[in-house]
């Protein structure tokens, strides 16, 4: 069985897939930091395939090979835009997709901030604070187009744990 995680960035997909893959037995991949480990930063996929579409292709490609590699592996997703890249996983039998939500409020409590070298910045609470709206409106309009384009064979999961 194959398990892929979906959702936006601060989430929780890598929390909920290792504890996932814990609890199964399963291989646990985070594609995050598999792109990290190949390409240095996040910032360095981005600058060497600035075309939206090709990176959603070539994580596509990168699951692909997971898949083939792994035969029961829980896979915790960057987000996509292009869904058709990933047409072949939905029709797999073995592979369930799961599109992981929460609250606004408590993905703003999780937001993270990094550097150019993916580097953890520490941002002053009183700073999130003074601009909690815009994050908050940010999150939201994140959510609702995830909900938008989500595939029909996803399993949409909210998150239940108190942060």
């Amino acid at each position: 069985m194959k398990i892929l995680i979906f959702g936006m960035c601060n989430i929780g997909k890598s929390t909920v897939g290792e504890f996932l893959a814990r609890k199964l037995g399963y291989d646990f991949i985070d594609m995050d930091a598999k792109i990290k480990e190949k390409y240095g930063t996040m910032l360095g996929f981005q600058d060497e395939y600035s075309d939206q579409y090709e990176r959603d292709e070539l994580r596509a490609e990168m699951i692909s090979s997971w898949i083939k590699e792994n035969e029961n592996v829980v896979i915790a997703l960057s987000p996509i835009a292009y869904l058709d890249a990933y047409e072949d996983f939905f029709e797999d039998s073995d592979i369930i997709c799961f599109d992981l939500t929460d609250r606004t409020e408590n993905v703003f409590k999780r937001l993270e901030f990094t550097d150019d070298n993916d580097n953890l910045l520490h941002i002053p609470q009183s700073y999130l604070n003074k601009h909690k709206a815009y994050y908050m409106s940010e999150i939201w309009r994140i959510l609702i187009i995830s909900i938008l384009y989500m595939h029909p064979k996803w399993i949409r999961f909210q998150w239940m744990v108190k942060v």
